[in-house]
């Protein structure tokens, strides 16, 4: 009897576990908007496997109303390992910074005195010197915030602050973002978009090369003057709006690419997910192209404009970024979070592997993309697909297939060499497994948005 009492007790212990490991899974799929529900979701807290040392950076631009110990750990459970820290002073950006250690996260630190130290040649070195005395002893604190999308005449100066910031901490980034493609020719001061690269490179010698590109638009939303806007805040309004002529997401990120290439410095995009101005509210589809088109590019990191939704604009009229402004979460942290997940197993395993080649299947509108022909790719007799494809090519062999519809499952028929098979790593668990072949053909299908890495060994 005491037999059969054990074996029930011991059944029961299963399905508890069961269910208790299902309600992640379940609550994933709750994309409603009712705030009530949303935030009756348990949260998610890093595990060791997110936060060890081959992790792939994920970032945001633009956090939570409340830096406190619960926003942090949703920051966390959403899969973000390293985020901006913008107290209103040192001593409060040193109490976010310990809060983030807490759960793991790394942090790249905003202070004052360094956009002082941008505009006051005298003082720079002793301004410099005392905020990296400020946050020296604090581990996790990866970086140091110094501006975003500067103009050809500030290299020169950023240039001097990063290499004060060097001279001083040596271990820590000093972390620039700059301008998209279809900024206008009074942002950059270069007269191309190539040339202002090629500039900052040389001048700044940054570690590395960050940028942004909000790719989505066609928000009916009319183009005003915000009452409050200066005339860089003008200059970056006209730019988002001037979309009937903007140049594409892929020109943009094979100028970065090359120039990555070139100089052995790694580049990372910023993604799109807020909805303001002419950028329209995304679907987790849209999003995930994002993430994965730039993952199939060899991008070294990934942020999300924005993580908290701005407060009210008349001009941008921001709405529906991950948390509402009162610190509720909206969809985009499940989408996000789901999207993460996926992130961080197949970036971390692509970390430090190099991209050697970016093909792509399907007629697009950017002009300096390589289409595939069959055998540009070793093994690969040839590719048929139902839908447009990007295909990301390492020197480790691995290739990150991305799905170019976001909209349409994409079926993949890849034609293989004698003896040869397809591997495919599975983004949830890292573990990798093989495709059957039949008739010398291995098929896959990507879902809309999404990527796959494959392998043929």
């Amino acid at each position: 009897m005491k037999k059969y009492k054990f074996l029930i007790i011991f059944a029961l212990l299963i399905i508890f576990t069961f269910l208790f490991s299902c309600s992640d899974d379940i609550n994933d799929t709750n994309d409603t908007n009712d705030k009530n529900d949303i935030n009756n979701i348990e949260k998610e807290v890093l595990t060791d496997m997110d936060i060890n040392t081959n992790k792939y950076p994920i970032m945001y631009w633009f956090g939570p109303p409340i830096m406190d110990e619960k926003s942090i750990k949703e920051i966390a459970g959403a899969g973000f390992t390293r985020i901006p820290v913008e107290g209103k002073d040192k001593d409060d950006n040193i109490r976010i910074i310990k809060l983030c250690a807490d759960v793991g996260i790394e942090a790249m630190v905003s202070d004052r005195r360094i956009y002082e130290a941008i505009n006051n040649p005298e003082t720079r070195e002793s301004l410099l010197t005392q905020v990296v005395g400020d946050y020296k002893e604090y581990e996790n604190v990866k970086a140091y915030y110094i501006t975003d999308e500067p103009s050809y005449d500030d290299f020169e100066a950023l240039g001097k602050v990063c290499a004060i910031l060097k001279k001083h901490d040596p271990d820590r980034e000093a972390y620039i973002n700059l301008f998209p493609n279809y900024a206008s020719a009074e942002q950059l001061q270069t007269g191309s978009y190539k040339k202002h690269i090629d500039f900052y490179v040389d001048i700044v010698k940054p570690t590395i090369i960050s940028y942004d590109h909000y790719h989505f638009v066609g928000r009916d939303l009319d183009n005003k003057k915000s009452a409050s806007e200066n005339e860089r805040e003008r200059l970056i309004r006209e730019a988002a709006w001037n979309t009937s002529q903007r140049a594409g997401f892929f020109d943009n990120i094979e100028i970065i690419r090359e120039k990555s290439i070139e100089t052995g410095i790694p580049f990372m995009v910023i993604i799109l997910v807020v909805e303001h101005g002419p950028y329209r509210n995304l679907s987790e589809a849209e999003i995930r192209w994002e993430v994965f088109q730039s993952l199939a590019y060899g991008s070294s990191r990934i942020s999300y404009f924005t993580y908290g939704t701005p407060g009210f604009d008349d001009n941008w009229q921001w709405a529906n970024g991950m948390v509402d402004t009162d610190g509720s979460l909206m969809r985009h942290y499940y989408d996000v979070r789901r999207i993460n997940k996926d992130l961080q197993i197949a970036g971390s395993y692509l970390n430090g592997k190099k991209s050697i080649k970016v093909y792509h299947i399907g007629e697009e509108a950017d002009k300096s993309i390589t289409y595939y022909s069959n055998g540009d790719i070793k093994n690969i007799i040839g590719i048929k697909t139902t839908g447009g494809l990007t295909l990301g090519v390492f020197d480790s062999g691995e290739i990150v297939l991305a799905n170019k519809s976001y909209i349409n499952v994409n079926k993949i028929d890849i034609t293989l060499e004698t003896m040869k098979r397809v591997s495919v790593m599975d983004k949830s668990t890292g573990e990798w497994y093989k495709l059957d072949k039949v008739s010398g053909v291995c098929t896959l299908t990507l879902m809309p948005g999404d990527g796959e890495i494959i392998k043929i060994p």
